[in-house]
């Protein structure tokens, strides 16, 4: 059973922004004096919410698949939205203000795709991308 951990991806349009940590099972991107524009929870089994300012919290739902083991699929899941924020060009704060939460709700969906196929090996073995893209071109759109 994965147990529910928190990752807030905050980014901000200040200049001096800072890391930090909120909590035992929080893992801060970036957090700013000012605000947040994104948190994205982690609820293992049950997938991930992503919240903004713009709007409602979004559920993405977790993936149906056979579990090894869920060692690093909590750092597979972060580095998932890291990678995928950054191939969308969301990597920045004024970018990630001006796309639509669609967009971000897609990365996330690329984080649960990368902790899923982790979690179906034993060990913490992350997939490498060309196993992702192979994952990815085979998963409905949306």
């Amino acid at each position: 059973m994965v147990t529910p951990t928190a990752v807030t991806a905050a980014c901000s349009g200040e200049a001096n922004s800072k890391a930090a940590t909120s909590g035992a099972n929080s893992a801060p991107i970036a957090i700013s004096t000012t605000s947040i524009l994104a948190r994205i929870t982690r609820e293992g089994g049950s997938g991930a919410v992503a919240y903004t300012a713009a709007g409602p919290p979004e559920r993405r739902p977790a993936l149906d698949v056979p579990v090894a083991d869920t060692v690093g699929a909590g750092d597979a899941f972060t580095a998932g939205l890291l990678g995928s924020l950054v191939r969308r060009g969301l990597q920045s704060p004024a970018e990630l203000a001006r796309r639509p939460a669609a967009e971000l709700s897609a990365a996330v969906d690329d984080a649960i795709l990368v902790a899923s196929l982790t979690c179906q090996r034993p060990g913490a073995d992350p997939p490498t991308l060309a196993e992702f893209e192979a994952a990815s071109a085979g998963r409905p759109a949306g």
